[in-house]
């Protein structure tokens, strides 16, 4: 038994003196700013390539943004606000717009492409056609940097369009 606790006593000693302190500091790590992507915000632009699928209930309205600067690494761990402005009115997507008819708008983000999606329910179900898009493209870096200035994902994406021009730069 006291070869066991001797033992013991022998590794938790090693584990102490080789554990880190509080005084040890890791070297901060080097991003390649190389292949990071710059937050780049496009001017309002319409999207004039819709087409439209007839559903049971409603009509699905797409439309495509091609932007190079959308990489493989913003798809999946940067993001990309998108704003929609119309008739004076400016709103992040997703959302919906109620009227005469119902219509919810969103967006999925893949390599290069914005799709903006809109499904279109009730008695009029056609786009009024006057809507224009502005995005911000967010690096993981910009993303990781506004997470710590406190702000989630979530608060990001319902951020106005004011509020991400002067925060995102």
């Amino acid at each position: 038994m006291n070869k066991q606790t001797l033992s013991i006593l022998a590794l938790s000693l090693t584990l102490f003196v080789s554990s880190c302190r509080k005084l040890d500091v890791q070297a901060p790590e080097v991003a390649a700013t190389a292949a990071a992507v710059p937050t780049a915000a496009a001017k309002w632009s319409s999207v004039t390539n819709w087409s439209a699928s007839k559903q049971t209930d409603f009509t699905l309205h797409y439309g495509k943004i091609q932007d190079s600067t959308i990489t493989a690494s913003v798809a999946s761990k940067g993001l990309v606000l998108v704003y929609q402005k119309t008739s004076g009115a400016v709103n992040s997507l997703p959302f919906e717009q109620t009227g005469a008819s119902t219509k919810a708008w969103y967006y999925q983000v893949s390599e290069g492409t914005i799709m903006i999606s809109c499904d279109a329910y009730g008695t009029d179900q056609k786009l009024a056609n006057d809507e224009s898009y502005a995005y911000f493209v967010l690096s993981q870096d910009k993303v990781k940097e506004l997470t710590a200035q406190g702000f989630n994902t979530a608060e990001l994406m319902n951020l106005s369009y004011e509020k991400a021009s002067s925060l995102i730069k």
